[in-house]
This record gives C-alpha cells, sequence and structure tokens, in this order.
C-alpha cells in the first residue's frame, strides 16, 4: 500500500535527524539520532515561527515533570530568529526539558517536506505550527497542525513508562507558583470533601468557553451531581507543578483515587487572577494518566460542574 510504504519512507528519515539533551551532565550535550533513542525515548517535535513556539513553550512548561514521566525528548524547530524564543529555549535546554535540534536546517527541511506532501504547502510550519510525537519504538503515534492538545497527548498516546507515586511533593519555582499550589490545594480539599459549594468558591465567575462548547457534546452535570457518589473522598494529589504569566496561571498534578488500585489521572487546571490578587479557577480537567494504558475518557469543567467526554471507535495502542 503507498500511504504504509510512504510512511516507513518517513520514519526511516526522520531517525536520522539529530538532537542532544544540552541540559544533562550525563549526554554532555552530544547530539543523538532519533534512531538511537528507540526504546529510550519517545519524541514530540514542534515546528513553527519563534513567536509561536514560545506560546508553545509555554503551554508544555507545566508538564515538565510529565515529560520526563513519559520519557519525552521535546524539541522545537524555530523557522526564524527572535530573542524572547532564543532566551525562552535556552532556558528550558539547561533546564533539562527541552532538547536541541543539531542539524536546525535539516529539521525545518524534514517539517517542510511533510507538509507539503499533507497539503502541497510548507506555510503552516512557518505560520500556523505542526508537530509529530514518536513511541518508544519509533513510529509515528501522532501529529497535527496547530497547538499541541498536551494532556491528550499524554494521557492517549504518551502515558507514563513506569507506575507513578501518590507520594511526590509539589515543586513551585517562585512565591507566585506556590500561591497558584495553595489554591490547587484548597480545591482538592473541598473534592475530597465532597462539598460543592466550596469548589464553586473557588471558581472564576466567568463560564468557560471550551465547556460551553463541548456540553452540547456531551452532558454537563453540576457539581452536586459530579460529587453525588462520593467518587473524590479520599482522592491523593501528588508531583504538582504551576506556572503564571501575567494574569492566567496553570496547574497540574497527578491524582489518584482511593480504591483505584494504583492507576492515576492527569489534572490541569487554568486559573484567573481576581482583584485581590488571589487566583480563581476557571477550568479544570482531567484524563487518565497510567503506565502503558491509552486514556479513554477526559473530563472538562468549570463554576458549573463537568462535560464528561468518551472516545469513540477503537482506542489505539499507548505509544
Amino acid at each position: 500500500d503507498g500511504e504504509v510504504l510512504l510512511r516507513m519512507e518517513r520514519e526511516l528519515a526522520v531517525g536520522d535527524l539529530q538532537i542532544s539533551q544540552t541540559g544533562s551532565a550525563l549526554g554532555g550535550g552530544r547530539p543523538r539520532a532519533l534512531s538511537a533513542l528507540r526504546g529510550e525515548r519517545r519524541v514530540v517535535a514542534i515546528s513553527g515561527s519563534p513567536g509561536w513556539l514560545l506560546a508553545e513553550l509555554r503551554s508544555a512548561e507545566v508538564y515538565r515533570r510529565r515529560l520526563e514521566q513519559s520519557g519525552v525528548a521535546l524539541v522545537c524547530v524555530a523557522f526564524g530568529e527572535e530573542a524572547a524564543w532564543a532566551d525562552a529555549s535556552r532556558a528550558a535546554e539547561a533546564a533539562g526539558w527541552l532538547w536541541r535540534p543539531a542539524d536546525a536546517s535539516g529539521w525545518r527541511g524534514y517539517f517542510s517536506d511533510i507538509l507539503t506532501a499533507k497539503d502541497g504547502s510548507a506555510k503552516a510550519a512557518a505560520e500556523e505550527g505542526a508537530f509529530f510525537a514518536l513511541s518508544l519504538r519509533g513510529r509515528s503515534c501522532a501529529s497535527g497542525v496547530g497547538r499541541v492538545p498536551w494532556d491528550e497527548l499524554l494521557g492517549t498516546k504518551l502515558p507514563p513508562i513506569e507506575p507513578l507515586s501518590p507520594s511526590d511533593p509539589p515543586a513551585p519555582a517562585s512565591e507566585e507558583e506556590a500561591a497558584v499550589l495553595a489554591a490547587q490545594a484548597a480545591l482538592y480539599d473541598a473534592l475530597r470533601d465532597v462539598d460543592a459549594a466550596a469548589v464553586r468558591r473557588l471558581c472564576s465567575p466567568e463560564d468557560d468557553d471550551e465547556v460551553s462548547a463541548l456540553a452540547p457534546l456531551g452532558r454537563l452535570d453540576g457539581w452536586e451531581t459530579v460529587l453525588k457518589y462520593d467518587a473524590t473522598a479520599g482522592l491523593r494529589l501528588s508531583s504538582q507543578d504551576a506556572t503564571v504569566a501575567g494574569e492566567t496561571a496553570f496547574s497540574t498534578g497527578l491524582e489518584f483515587p482511593a480504591g483505584g488500585k494504583g492507576a492515576s489521572l492527569l489534572c490541569t487546571q487554568r486559573w484567573a487572577r481576581d482583584q485581590a490578587g488571589g487566583w480563581r479557577l476557571a477550568q479544570h480537567r482531567t484524563i487518565p494518566y497510567t503506565a502503558l494504558a491509552d486514556a479513554a475518557a477526559c473530563l472538562r469543567c468549570d463554576r458549573r460542574g463537568c462535560v464528561a467526554l468518551q472516545r469513540t471507535g477503537a482506542a489505539g495502542p499507548a505509544g
């Protein structure tokens, strides 16, 4: 079949591309071919303009511990130069969670080729942005044009390599991040107490656009219904991280339901700063995130409650 042969050819070609982890004392910044990382690392590669990649990097930063838990080498390929992007990428590389393309022109050529084959134009690589993900076997397991849906990608195609710990501590890097994680802790106190009114008091008064758009596709249940059967009683939260950018913040963590037999979920919260300088929950989302399992459902929530989304059709293998 022509499509299968074309996919195999592209997977062979991408295996020759090289990346380096400049922040790693072990690797010492030595370039490694993607083919040499098979069985050791998954790969997520993102292309776009410097401004596009700067936004992608900020979106990915809150998931930096998830990238390590999922064995992901993240690499960004810039079409152009910009000082803000250069500074941000160097900082992420020094922190060890962003890898550097060893031959940027070769990487740009690869993205241009696959996007030209897709729609006859490589314009999307420089203007809209694009990404692909490789499994531990070096096989393509996800791709797209536009923003990377990080929690969905991690939950469905890049789950953790090993079982996760329910006792990993939070890791704020600043007082502002600590304040966000304090708001997150208050949310989980309310969830553990099965207190719908307390959850609503922590929320922004604004309806979330994504929850509003998804509600017709599922069912928007109020917090009393969501908490009705005590599913969140005894819920444990670990490995909490946060990022802050102006009036918006994000937090993530790992949920361990009581009686869940080791199953874990990835949670993400978006927060809006209120007039008093505190943080109000704008959106809460969860997706199963368990070693070598492919998530088949997720939740999207705001002040009104939650929409549960189920995957239709067969789930694909985890990467």
